[in-house]
């Protein structure tokens, strides 16, 4: 897997604008590094276009954070999770 795309790459990727809530939410709980993401952090690669979270809840959490708005996005985004 390729990349560490920043919120504002994602949005550039989706066509969509998150409300500040959520872009505050995700900018604190991004992990630069793409080693042992952590438990309740999140890495998005550019290739594939995917969120990998550290756990199963965290992805979860992020899927329903961001549900609402999938309507809006001109691509699919994948989330994953590592343990």
């Amino acid at each position: 897997m390729l990349g560490n795309l920043s919120i504002e790459e994602i949005e550039s990727r989706l066509g969509f604008t998150f409300p500040d809530e959520i872009r505050a939410w995700m900018k604190s709980t991004r992990q630069e590094n793409a080693q042992e993401i952590a438990d309740d952090k999140w890495h998005c690669f550019d290739m594939p276009f995917m969120i990998v979270c550290g756990n199963k809840a965290f992805a979860k959490e992020i899927t329903d954070k961001l549900q609402p708005f999938a309507k809006y996005f001109r691509q699919a985004l994948r989330i994953s999770y590592e343990r």
